[in-house]
Formats: C-alpha cells, structure tokens, sequence
C-alpha cells in the first residue's frame, strides 16, 4: 500500500461510515423515539383505564351493598307484615 492512497482509503471509510450511519443508526434511533412515544401514550391510555375500572369497582361494591340492604330490609318488613296480619 501506497502512502498515497492512504488519504484517500481513510476518506473511503468515513464516507461508508457516514452512509452505514445516515442509512442504518439514524432510522432506527428515529424508530425508536417513535417506539418510545407510543409505550409512553399507551401507559397514559392504561392508567386512566386502570381508574376508571377502580372508580367502577366502587360503584359495583356500592350499589351490590344497597341491593342487598334493600333485599334484607323488605325480607324483614315481610316477616314484620306476615307477623302483624296473622
């Protein structure tokens, strides 16, 4: 090898190196700042799933629990009643 051609080989390699970059690493750090954007919106989306489904939890408990004292309440105005007539 030439000391000639040295420069001109180096020159080579940093164009190839720069083409591999611009072609190959920049998109995929693009992807992946893409990738990274959506997880980051799909964790906001699941956290305010994940209250909602908290919030509807409560409503379930509250609304089985007065279901239940409705049901017990006119279960024993029933006995009172059927007490009280005969």
């Amino acid at each position: 090898m030439t000391v000639e051609k040295l420069p001109e080989q180096g020159e080579l390699v940093r164009s190839l190196a720069s083409t591999i970059h611009k072609n190959m690493v920049a998109p995929s750090a693009d992807r992946a700042d893409i990738v990274n954007r959506e997880i980051q919106q799909m964790s906001q989306k699941l956290a305010v799933l994940e209250k909602e489904l908290d919030r509807l939890d409560r409503f379930c408990r509250t609304t089985r629990f007065w279901a239940c004292s409705l049901a017990a309440g006119a279960a024993l105005l029933s006995i009172v009643l059927y007490l009280i007539v005969s």
